[in-house]
């Protein structure tokens, strides 16, 4: 199972044994969608707007071969991001607003073959493959079924109007595709979705299905794993069952208790469904009956969960290999904070120590044996070798508060971000001295009201020698 993390980290586990899922490895990544390739050798990410290749041949060893930017000009961070990939692993389709295709034969080297721009009246949510010569790309209004045996120069087909926004699409058949679009508003109710499925040889359509009562995400989208349709909403996933007609019958599954689900996996062998949330994956084993009328009925019988994230008290979270997890929490009289460390897989606690003070985030070395921590007026290093002890080691001081902080050479110095008056100033302080050197200033900025915006606002390239600073626009 591969799993990619909110705080773009790409973790691997094996899930042989449901009930306890082990974890195999976790490699730095980026912030988005995964697909990946027929062969199980390659995993493809597809992020806001740049599409990063993972060798993933050896499940214990991930390592990253290949990041291409897209160039996409109307991807939004909020758009779900769709793309779809070929029998033979060469080409992906991505879409999401714009429309791209690469060529991966050489999966060191994607090559864009093709890339179609959204504009103001036109984009392109989804994308599915339907056999080895022919795409079907949705839009708003939508379904354009493309030939593809060209990859430089796609044809359109045929176009096949639906009902509702488009949304998301997925392939049944090689002709026939279901369609999730968001219905028409009335008042102040819930938006209803609208699922439909299309035979794009006669152009037919079947009668669509409306989900009445469901609250549903700004980003609803179906889930497909080998047949298995699931419709992903803020508070439940909805099972659909598309029987020997192409009618859909849905079923919510989750009972209310998966909060934000994101993805949606069906094991056949072992009736379980696997689903991802903003913190935690749920793996459900089902009871499916079919009875006479054609609605399912689904009984959870088994449940294990595996914590990937924070909890609701957490100022900040850390980690790096992927084996442990360090977080920030904050006393209830909110006038200091905690360091408290758990075993990223069990969720067990293995320590945690009192900070004594306020803080605002928190870096990890790369071994795992050392924290840095921003106590706002100076940065407080944690040797975390023994998680069950973790001691303070060092104290490196600031003459005004630390906006934002991250570590050169593994923690032998910081750059820092302060702000006096109307600037902001860059500063690197030596790990051994403490010694402080202000090397460049911004001026003329307004006052930050929270200091939590600027926690991801710094970062270095590989080679440490450029440093990006992110400030609003």
């Amino acid at each position: 199972l591969f799993v990619n993390l909110f705080n773009a980290t790409l973790q691997i586990y094996d899930v042989s044994n449901l009930t306890a899922p082990v974890f195999l490895a976790s490699v730095p990544s980026y912030l988005g969608d995964i697909i990946v390739s027929p062969d199980d050798k390659t995993l493809y990410v597809y992020s806001v707007k740049s599409l990063s290749v993972f060798d993933v041949s050896n499940l214990k060893a991930p390592s990253l071969i290949a990041r291409e930017e897209t160039g996409a000009k109307q991807v939004s961070i909020e758009d779900p991001h769709s793309f779809a990939i070929s029998a033979d692993g060469k080409t992906l389709f991505l879409a999401g607003s714009d429309f791209t295709i690469y060529n991966v034969s050489n999966r060191e080297s994607p090559n864009k073959a093709y890339y179609l721009e959204a504009d103001k009246n036109t984009d392109y949510p989804a994308v599915c493959v339907l056999d080895k010569e022919s795409v079907a790309l949705l839009t708003r209004d939508s379904i354009k079924v493309l030939d593809v045996t060209d990859l430089i120069s796609p044809k359109e087909i045929t176009s096949i109007p639906i009902s509702g926004r488009g949304e998301w699409i997925e392939s049944l058949t090689e002709k026939r595709v279901l369609v999730l679009s968001k219905g028409i508003q009335q008042r102040k109710e819930i938006v209803p979705l609208l699922i439909q499925s299309f035979d794009i040889s006669d152009q037919s359509s079947s009668e669509s299905v409306q989900l009445k009562g469901i609250a549903v995400s700004s980003i609803p989208r179906i889930s497909k794993s080998n047949g298995n349709f699931f419709v992903l909403d803020t508070l439940d996933v909805i099972l659909l069952n598309v029987d020997a007609n192409h009618n859909t019958f849905p079923t919510k599954i989750g009972e209310g208790d998966l909060i934000l689900p994101t993805s949606a996996l069906f094991l056949p062998s072992s009736e379980t469904v696997i689903v991802g949330t903003y913190w935690q994956l749920a793996f459900t084993k089902l009871l499916v009956d079919l009875p006479p009328n054609p609605e399912l009925i689904i009984k959870p019988l088994m449940k294990t969960i595996v914590e990937l994230d924070q909890q609701p008290e957490t100022m900040a979270i850390a980690s790096y290999m992927g084996t442990k997890k360090f977080i920030i929490t904050r006393s209830d009289d909110k006038k200091r904070c905690f360091l408290k460390i758990f075993d990223l897989i069990s969720g067990t606690a293995l320590g945690s120590l009192n900070l004594n003070s306020l803080a605002t985030s928190l870096k990890v070395s790369l071994d795992e044996k050392r924290v840095f921590v921003n106590m706002i007026l100076w940065i407080s290093v944690i040797d975390v070798s023994n998680p069950e002890s973790p001691k303070k080691i060092a104290r490196l001081s600031s003459d005004e508060d630390i906006l934002t902080f991250i570590p050169v050479q593994d923690g032998k110095a910081f750059i820092i971000v302060t702000q006096y008056q109307s600037a902001l100033n860059f500063k690197i302080i030596d790990g051994n001295t403490g010694k402080v050197n202000l090397f460049a200033q911004k001026k003329d900025i307004e006052s930050p009201s929270d200091c939590k915006k600027f926690d991801n606002s710094l970062a270095l390239s590989k080679d440490e020698k450029i440093l990006y600073f992110f400030y609003d626009s």
